[in-house]
């Protein structure tokens, strides 16, 4: 893997130098273009995703428009505050590993990140911006632009948000509950999502479970600790135990998931068992990541 920068080969160097000069030029047409109209220069977005490494210079870019930007390049998929997407921002940095870069571009708020669970190596799936901002989730993926402000949503077959709440809990078909569940995630963390998902955790067919947690891991939906302890102990899926466990830990303060994670290390099943062991390590300060 080779980095542009200082001791790069030559033919990295090379490309650094047009890059820059291309940029340049970029920039100082944008701004002879302001200087000869009124207001502010246009906004400048560059960024570059190569060899898990992240290069940007941007000047006054909406974020919505860096991480869309971000998304489609990388692969992975943002979910956001709405209030936050139209902020500005302004850097500029080379060769950075993406996670580092992911940093640079979020200072000031606080994020986590969730790897793709069978990468090799590890590969950034996703970012969850937690705080810093208010408003219904904006999902961005690398196919997907945000949503626009104030439109009124609606599912595929134009059913409203207190529709698809019903059928996500009420309907006595499983596969309309999974697709309800699938279509509340456009309306982010809406009170209404929040209680028909955490309901969904506890449904009876496994299906529908996993599609409910999918949501709370993909979506960023905030429900009750409760919800997701009772799925990561109790819940006849091995697999969905395991997940849950894994989101129950993400979302807890390490003093307070210590009893979970030992009952969790006596799970019948060794994959829950080995997952439980190792954050166990975590929480007791034995190493960084299970």
């Amino acid at each position: 893997m080779s980095k542009i920068g200082k001791g790069a080969p030559i033919g990295a160097r090379i490309f650094e130098l047009f890059l820059t000069a291309v940029m340049s030029l970029s920039l100082g047409v944008a701004q002879a273009g302001s200087a000869e109209g009124a207001g502010s220069p246009a906004p400048d977005l560059f960024l570059s995703f190569k060899d898990n490494t992240l290069s940007v210079k941007i000047e006054r870019a909406p974020l919505a428009e860096v991480l869309q930007e971000l998304a489609r390049q990388a692969r992975l998929e943002v979910s956001v505050a709405s209030s936050l997407t139209q902020e500005q921002v302004s850097l500029s940095f080379d060769g950075l590993p993406l996670e580092q870069g992911i940093a640079r571009i979020l200072t000031g708020k606080n994020y986590t990140l969730r790897y793709a669970p069978e990468a090799v190596p590890p590969r950034v799936a996703e970012i969850r911006v937690i705080s810093g901002g208010s408003g219904p989730i904006a999902r961005i993926g690398p196919e997907v632009a945000p949503p626009s402000k104030g439109s009124e949503l609606r599912s595929p077959d134009g059913k409203s948000l207190d529709e698809l709440s019903r059928d996500a809990t009420q309907s006595p078909d499983p596969k309309a509950r999974i697709n309800a569940l699938k279509s509340l995630g456009q309306w982010g963390d809406e009170e209404k999502v929040q209680a028909a998902v955490a309901s969904a955790m506890g449904d009876q067919d496994g299906e529908v479970r996993g599609t409910a947690l999918a949501s709370v891991q993909g979506g960023g939906v905030s429900i009750p600790l409760e919800a997701l302890t009772d799925m990561a102990l109790k819940d006849a899926s091995p697999k969905l135990r395991l997940h849950a466990l894994d989101e129950l830990v993400e979302r807890s303060e390490p003093g307070k998931i210590v009893e979970q994670l030992k009952q969790a290390a006596d799970d019948p099943d060794p994959h829950v068992q080995a997952l439980a062991q190792r954050w166990l390590r975590r929480v007791e300060g034995q190493q960084v990541r299970p």
